[in-house]
């Protein structure tokens, strides 16, 4: 399906053996669309996170994210206190 002028079509995916997958479409030509993808493991829950930022060139050497969001469970919800 083509994507409307002006807009940027994302859609990624994380497969069982860690690697990500990107598909862009509607990336202005000559311009560069960088990802960056970030995982965390608390106990059996992986939760993977990741941002993006589309610039020009030249490609930057280096990125860095966002902290990554809280674990499930973590944070102002539910728990009995004392």
């Amino acid at each position: 399906m083509p994507v409307a002028l002006g807009r940027i079509s994302i859609q990624s995916s994380r497969s069982k053996d860690g690697s990500f997958t990107v598909n862009a479409q509607g990336i202005p030509a000559g311009d560069i669309l960088v990802v960056a993808v970030g995982t965390t493991t608390n106990g059996t829950t992986t939760t993977s996170f990741s941002d993006g930022k589309l610039t020009s060139p030249p490609a930057p050497g280096c990125v860095s994210l966002p902290s990554p969001p809280p674990p499930p469970g973590d944070g102002n919800g539910g728990g009995s206190g004392g």
